[in-house]
């Protein structure tokens, strides 16, 4: 078992240098994924829904609407840009959300920490990177396709960090 986790965990760390070296690639990758997921989850909930008679009429709606869209992302040529397109909308969105929350926090603790000063610069710079992802969206693809590489690359050194830990019995 060792080193299999071993080989897995240098697999996941060369993954996520290849993510990182090529972060456009990757963030475009992520259509395909989305698509294949929406697919995976709508079949899934369908056979749920007649094999359990416990699922409500919206979970079999939203079910066979997920398998629609990922049937057709998956055959029709360019959808998957469309998914891709939608991906930096939230990722934008979220940098918006998360700075303007920082924000409020900052202001709020502004005379019980000390440190507010920091919290809401960082809420700042958290709406003007979102607003310039909204502007600029090939920044967010970038930035996707790092974050992308950066999962891999933490998941990748916590699988071997485990792995080398593994006692000589566990083989």
């Amino acid at each position: 078992m060792k080193v299999v986790s071993i080989i897995l965990s240098i697999l996941m760390i060369l993954c996520g240098f290849a993510c990182m070296f090529t972060p456009v690639a990757t963030f475009l990758a992520m259509g395909y994924f989305f698509a294949i997921m929406f697919f995976v989850y709508g079949l899934m909930g369908i056979i749920r829904a007649f094999t359990k008679k416990d699922m409500s009429t919206i979970q079999i709606v939203i079910s066979v609407l997920a398998l629609i869209v990922g049937i057709i992302a998956i055959v029709k040529p360019g959808s998957t840009l469309a998914m891709d397109a939608v991906i930096l909308g939230l990722i934008a969105a979220g940098f918006l959300i998360e700075g303007g929350a920082r924000i409020v926090t900052g202001w709020k603790v502004k005379g019980v920490n000390k440190n507010w000063i920091w919290i809401f610069l960082i809420g700042i710079l958290g709406v003007v990177l979102g607003g310039y992802m909204l502007v600029h969206p090939a920044v967010a693809a970038v930035t996707a396709g790092f974050l992308i590489g950066f999962s891999f690359l933490q998941t990748g050194f916590n699988m071997l960090a485990l792995a080398l830990s593994m006692n000589k019995d566990d083989k």
